[in-house]
């Protein structure tokens, strides 16, 4: 069975949102254009116009089939639930870099709310599942996307 993806309420709201305008509004201006560009264009064949819509309406299902996937294969993130005894969604961790004498905060988020300029870390992003199972005093190696390794100490685990 495929990985359960964890999101907040709102993600799921703007998933449905997105999927149904991609549904109701993008393919059906798609195709109203593909009949357009048929009727003017003398046919399917060797019609520039309609093959770069069968393109575009290709990604839009193929965008639709992927929101499906998360639609029938996720769980809502309980905010009021959350308990802070190690990290998890839904969890604001504080943590200290060892090497530097530097403290940095993260919100630990669903997938799909991740905004480093708003220091939101998604629990399924490299640095998320590393930091995933953490408790307050632990000290653990983080490897960095690009490679990079520090050293991190726990030091604080609120609910968002």
């Amino acid at each position: 069975m495929a990985t359960k993806y964890l999101i907040s309420k709102e993600q799921h709201l703007t998933l449905i949102e997105k999927k149904h305008n991609l549904e109701k509004i993008t393919l059906a201006k798609i195709r109203q254009e593909k009949r357009h560009a048929i009727d003017t264009g003398g046919g399917t064949h060797d019609n520039a116009s309609y093959e770069a819509l069968l393109i575009d309406e290709d990604l839009a299902t193929k965008q639709i089939n992927d929101l499906n996937s998360i639609l029938n294969n996720f769980a809502i993130i309980d905010y009021e639930a959350v308990t802070c005894d190690e990290v998890r969604p839904g969890t604001k961790v504080e943590l200290f870099e060892l090497e530097i004498n530097s403290l940095v905060t993260y919100l630990i988020v669903g997938a799909f709310d991740t905004s480093i300029k708003d220091g939101k870390i998604a629990y399924d992003t490299p640095i998320g599942k590393q930091l995933m199972g953490m408790r307050v005093n632990e000290k653990r190696k983080i490897v960095l996307p690009n490679g990079t390794i520090k050293y991190f100490r726990l030091n604080k685990i609120e609910k968002i």
